[in-house]
């Protein structure tokens, strides 16, 4: 949510990372307080979130949240600059799920760029793309380790909405591509964005 700890317009109440974060043990801002959370990012996210949706109200909420997985170990400095690695980090109870799994991959994976010039064209720093280049195996599993966790989330925080007296009237799962529907809300209800 930007690089200061300044209130955010329209948010009554935000809980965020700077730069991406880290998978572990990030420093976080919430409502304005920074300080050092202890534990797995998405999971500490989810506890935050279920606290949200449990708590009495009288008008409609949204409750937006964007997890950290599955983005690397980096943070981002408000310069541009990175530090941290590129690694993929899946929490602890999720490290050998998926172990062994095949990773499929398009017939044409191994053929990249065959009659598409514009994948063949030379790019000055940039390494010629071909089936050496793609991503390895291993990366693909640990970020589907650490997808995991965020479904874990979901069911906890959905878990959290069914205890309670809350009504959900629009849940959304979004990456690139999602859908959204719009009803008129009524105060017992919300719209939660996971």
């Amino acid at each position: 949510m930007g690089v200061d700890d300044t209130p955010r317009p329209g948010f009554d109440y935000w809980y965020s990372i700077q730069g991406q974060g880290y998978h572990f043990d990030p420093d976080v801002n919430e409502n304005g307080k920074r300080y050092k959370a202890e534990g797995y990012t998405t999971d500490i996210f989810t506890e935050k979130a279920v606290e949200f949706v449990k708590q009495e109200r009288e008008e409609p909420f949204v409750l937006y949240l964007s997890h950290k997985v599955v983005h690397p170990n980096t943070f981002q400095y408000a310069d541009g600059s990175l530090s941290g690695t590129d690694e993929f980090t899946p929490a602890e109870r999720h490290k050998n799920l998926y172990e062994g799994l095949e990773i499929l991959r398009r017939p044409n994976a191994k053929h990249y760029g065959e009659g598409k010039p514009a994948l063949q064209r030379d790019i000055p720093g940039v390494e010629p793309q071909g089936p050496d280049t793609g991503t390895k195996d291993d990366v693909i599993r640990d970020r589907l380790r650490m997808l995991a966790s965020a479904d874990d989330g979901t069911q906890e925080i959905i878990g959290g909405i069914k205890s309670g007296e809350i009504l959900i009237d629009i849940a959304t799962g979004e990456q690139d591509t999602g859908f959204r529907r719009q009803r008129r809300l009524t105060p017992n209800q919300g719209i939660a964005c996971l």
